[in-house]
């Protein structure tokens, strides 16, 4: 009796576990560090053309490793009065100012996770390769390093959103509920499936193909002869 099952889906399986670990040891060791800054530069420009964004760096990363972004802060909540005692103005008899920007500590581990679809999407794609994988990963690649200074930036904006309390629209404030929600626990897992299931039409197979596949004994072998030795007896008899 076999317990476990030896069909495609099962060996592009194991393939696909084995190729995982490999390559998320190789982002840990060898591409973290890279790729991390790569999303600090490219992050900082994204930023400095978001709406209200002020002058100067607004990415940093701090002794201990972690990161502190300098966010613009929304219209909407620039002139309230707590905020400006947080951000050291609003004394009494002051006038009334305008906070633009607000500096928000974030921890290195948390924008790694930001980095970590491309070892998924080589595992994925090298798993399950066709024709020209090396094209395939290239445009792959470059898709989920551009995605990740906006993924950055929109987690920073949706921190600023939630901790002060900024009133908006039902609507307006459950789509940016839910664009926090999937920026930080959706996109970084799910767009490498999607981006090759779109680029690679091997791994749409292995996925989506789940009958199991039957393969036909030779012409030759044993169960054909024995047909064609029963068919000509009868033949045979017939005449």
């Amino acid at each position: 009796m076999r317990l476990i099952p030896a069909g495609p889906q099962f060996r592009f399986l194991l393939r696909a576990l084995g190729l995982l670990m490999g390559m998320l040891l190789v982002w840990w060791v060898f591409l973290l560090d890279p790729l991390l800054g790569w999303v600090r530069a490219s992050g900082d420009f994204v930023l400095g053309w978001a709406p209200g964004a002020v002058e100067g760096p607004h990415i940093g990363v701090n002794p201990d490793g972690n990161w502190t972004l300098r966010l613009p802060v929304p219209e909407a909540a620039g002139g309230r009065a707590d905020l400006q005692q947080m951000a050291g103005g609003g004394a009494p008899g002051a006038p009334p100012r305008r906070v633009r920007s607000f500096k928000m500590e974030t921890s290195r581990g948390k924008v790694a996770m930001f980095t970590v679809g491309l070892p998924l999407f080589w595992a994925l794609m090298l798993a399950a390769a066709g024709k020209k994988p090396w094209r395939m990963l290239a445009w792959g690649s470059a898709g989920i390093a551009a995605l990740m200074p906006f993924a950055v930036a929109l987690n920073g904006m949706w921190t600023i959103r939630t901790f002060f309390h900024i009133e908006s629209g039902p609507w307006v404030g459950f789509l940016w509920s839910v664009a926090g929600y999937v920026n930080a626990e959706v996109l970084p897992f799910a767009t490498p499936l999607f981006l090759g299931l779109w680029l690679n039409p091997g791994l749409r197979t292995q996925v989506f193909s789940w009958m199991p596949v039957v393969e036909a004994a030779p012409a030759d072998g044993p169960p054909a002869r024995r047909q064609s030795k029963r068919r000509r007896r009868r033949d045979a008899r017939v005449s």
